[in-house]
């Protein structure tokens, strides 16, 4: 049975929004379980992102159109994957977005709210060149809303950077976010990665971070596909990492043979990253909380050749394997 992008994306933010997982977790979940063609993965990680980045707003729009708006419900969720599929996606066409989006709300049950769903989208699109409008009047006048942060934040920045500069914070933290790579020197050297990523088709660029020291950053331009489905992804030629998280491990600057605790180590990024500087010796134990994303950890420690790491879910219980003294922690 082919499956639907935006029942899957449905899916991911009502689990999500349950509280029980991260939305990047319940995403990959989602879609390793998926058939989905990856111009369609694509479709349903923007659609996710897209509505948990932009929520505020999405709800603000939702109470202007609606007598009675839902409260923190199924429907509120669908009205906002509409929502966004119409401001934001332009290659959808806004017929389609509608449609569908009512079709989702059938498809997942909610056939007594479809009539309501459809009829604020479809209001919402005959004004939708008035709201948008209003949006760019938002970005001075009502920032937080613009850029769907919390307003109590924006009064905390306002006070400590003011207006103008909290404004910029706001806009640059509602970006989407650019993808970069490391290289993963435990695992091949940098020629062999350069080959596959030409082979593959990764289009790429490097760049350099005052703080990266002698990791290799590459900014990703695009992938032919799912990072997950390359062979050098596979193979842990590379690991895909928020180059701003490379500042901590600058900062610890983890020697080969030292003992390190990295308090709050999944993904697993950051420990691997020392993991490198450390040239694989010595111990890192990585402890985090969430069995869930412990199980990340290992993952991706094993996929990058990480050999050094003690991997532990509570590192206040003792045990035999445990360094009894750290050189830092993180």
């Amino acid at each position: 049975m082919q499956q639907k992008p935006r029942q899957i994306a449905a899916r991911i933010l009502f689990e999500w929004e349950a509280g029980n997982q991260f939305a990047e977790s319940v995403l990959r979940e989602q879609l390793s379980q998926s058939n989905l063609k990856p111009i369609d993965r694509h479709m349903v990680q923007e659609m996710v992102f897209g509505v948990i980045r932009n929520m505020i707003l999405l709800d603000t729009w939702i109470d202007e159109k609606a007598t009675r708006p839902p409260g923190k419900t199924r429907a509120r969720t669908i009205l906002r994957l509409g929502l966004y599929q119409i401001a934001f996606m332009d290659r959808i066409p806004e017929h389609a977005a509608v449609h569908e989006t009512v079709a989702t709300a059938r498809d997942l049950r909610l056939h007594s709210q479809s009539g309501f769903i459809n009829a604020i989208l479809r209001g919402f699109l005959r004004e939708k060149a008035i709201f948008l409008k209003r949006l760019e009047d938002w970005k001075t006048t009502q920032a937080n809303i613009a850029y769907s942060h919390p307003n109590w934040l924006f009064k905390k920045w306002k006070k400590q950077f003011g207006d103008t500069e909290a404004n910029k914070i706001l806009q640059w933290n509602n970006q989407i976010p650019s993808s970069y790579a490391r290289w993963n020197p435990l695992c091949g050297n940098l020629e062999e990665l350069e080959l596959a990523w030409n082979e593959e088709g990764v289009v790429r660029k490097e760049v350099h971070f005052p703080w990266s020291k002698d990791a290799k950053i590459y900014r990703i331009v695009s992938f032919p596909r799912q990072p997950d489905q390359l062979e050098s992804f596979k193979k842990g030629l590379f690991y895909l990492q928020d180059p701003s998280t490379l500042l901590a491990v600058n900062l610890i600057n983890a020697k080969p043979d030292e003992s390190i605790l990295d308090s709050c180590a999944a993904p697993g990024g950051k420990t691997c990253a020392m993991a490198v500087t450390m040239k694989n010796t010595g111990t890192i134990v990585a402890a985090d909380p969430d069995q869930g994303r412990l199980r990340r950890l290992c993952e991706n420690t094993e996929r990058l050749a990480v050999s050094n790491t003690i991997v532990t879910l509570n590192v206040s219980k003792a045990t035999d394997d445990l360094p009894t003294s750290f050189d830092a922690i993180l």
